[in-house]
């Protein structure tokens, strides 16, 4: 989900949280913070408000070009997390608490994003831990901080955590995850087994009815994924989690860019058919590197959007961050450049 800094509050933020009086403050290069000496998550408390607990940031570097007047918005995940502090929150460039709302427990991805000439706070609520993909619905605040919308992905059915994103044309992309049984092809062996199926939705904001649908399943042999299914999907309390969609971005043509972690690609898709016109990366990659494969060569990736041109993609490699096999020293935001005009030139010649 996508990350945004939002000023249009500022007044009605600061005026919600006068009198919260912190009992600490964040810390300034402290080695011992990132050493782990106070603890998987440092906190702070506040003695006019106990109710609240927020994240105690240490701060590495300050510059007063940084006091822009902007502020930072987080919605932390994690066991270590009191549930107070995986609420929505905002903070300012010296890591205060400026606003929160403990309410909502579980969140993931607070945003700002435009619906209708209007800003609103967006983000997901539910509970994460189902899945390693969580099952809730979707929250847009007002400049009151009232609750204008709540969604779920279509059918009424409980949406992924992954993504959340309104598009220009007013409606909502969301991700979820649907158990379903089928053939599981691993290694060159298949067994029947339960699979967590990754589907794309394009909802209605007004009226949550589905404009598009699309399941991973129907296009793609789970022989292809990179995560190994191990003893997953022999019953329907654990299913294969075989493709792991976390993003969704839509072009002028109406098409999809997706992301699928285990399968190490970006797919786009045909929003008419649902059909696969080209795949980035994986074991099925329609594109020449002309980068000696780094381009190509990623793995366990988040946040895939075309950039504002549409002639590229910006994504978050995450192939240093993963317990089975860690693949590079470090993870990296990478940019890559697209020759899709050439592209589509020869897949025209060759139909």
């Amino acid at each position: 989900m996508r990350g945004t800094q939002f000023t249009h509050l500022i007044p009605i933020l600061l005026g919600r949280l006068i009198n919260a009086t912190p009992e600490t403050f964040p810390y300034i290069q402290s080695t011992e913070f990132d050493a782990g000496d106070y603890g998987a998550y440092p906190n702070r408390t506040y003695t006019t408000r106990p109710d609240l607990i927020s994240p105690r940031l240490n701060i590495l570097q300050d510059d007063p070009r940084c006091d822009d007047g902007l502020y930072t918005m987080i919605s932390l995940r994690g066991d270590k997390v009191h549930i107070t502090g995986q609420s929505p929150m905002i903070h300012d460039h010296q890591g205060n608490l400026v606003w929160m709302n403990a309410s909502y427990g579980e969140t993931f991805g607070l945003n700002v994003q435009r619906y209708k000439d209007v800003d609103y706070l967006t983000f997901w609520q539910g509970d994460d831990s189902v899945g390693g993909h969580g099952e809730g619905v979707y929250i847009l605040l007002d400049s009151q901080y009232k609750e204008a919308y709540r969604l779920t992905a279509g059918n009424n059915a409980l949406g992924d955590l992954h993504e959340f994103h309104i598009t220009p044309e007013g409606t909502a992309l969301v991700t979820q995850y649907i158990l379903k049984e089928m053939d599981i092809q691993y290694r060159r062996r298949t067994r029947r087994g339960w699979v967590w199926d990754s589907v794309i939705q394009e909802i209605n904001i007004e009226t949550n009815e589905i404009i598009f649908e699309w399941h991973a399943s129907e296009h793609f042999n789970t022989e292809d994924s990179f995560f190994p299914a191990g003893s997953a999907g022999l019953r329907s309390s654990h299913g294969y989690d075989f493709f792991h969609i976390n993003s969704i971005d839509k072009d002028g043509l109406g098409n999809y860019l997706i992301s699928s972690r285990y399968y190490q690609s970006r797919s786009y898709i045909d929003g008419k058919t649902g059909e696969i016109l080209w795949e980035l990366g994986g074991k099925r990659n329609s594109f020449k590197d002309l980068s000696n494969g780094k381009a190509t060569t990623f793995s366990w990736q988040h946040d895939a959007h075309w950039t504002t041109d549409r002639k590229g993609i910006t994504l978050f490699d995450n192939g240093a961050r993963y317990g089975l096999r860690p693949q590079v020293e470090s993870s990296r935001a990478i940019h890559i450049s697209l020759d899709l005009e050439a592209w589509l030139r020869k897949s025209y010649a060759n139909m």
